[in-house]
């Protein structure tokens, strides 16, 4: 999994950087949709710490695409 997401990140960098940053903000969006729903059914045997630190590094991983996205500034200054 981790082997196809640099391969798709090389492939996104290079064709639009914003790009890359809307389907990362995508996929972490849903992951923190599903490590809620997780919780919701009782946990499926996970300790509250591993899904607690599942749920804290999809937010960061959401907070960096939003600064990805808004923080774009013009390179022809």
């Amino acid at each position: 999994m981790l082997v196809l997401a640099g391969i798709a990140s090389l492939f996104f960098h290079f064709i639009n950087p914003s790009l890359y940053s809307w389907a990362t903000l995508g996929i972490f969006t849903f992951l923190l949709l599903a490590d809620f729903s997780r919780i919701r059914a009782g946990g499926d045997g996970l300790t509250p710490v591993d899904i607690a630190v599942s749920i804290y590094l999809d937010g960061l991983n959401i907070f960096i695409a939003l600064l990805q996205l808004f923080g774009v500034r013009s390179r022809d200054d």
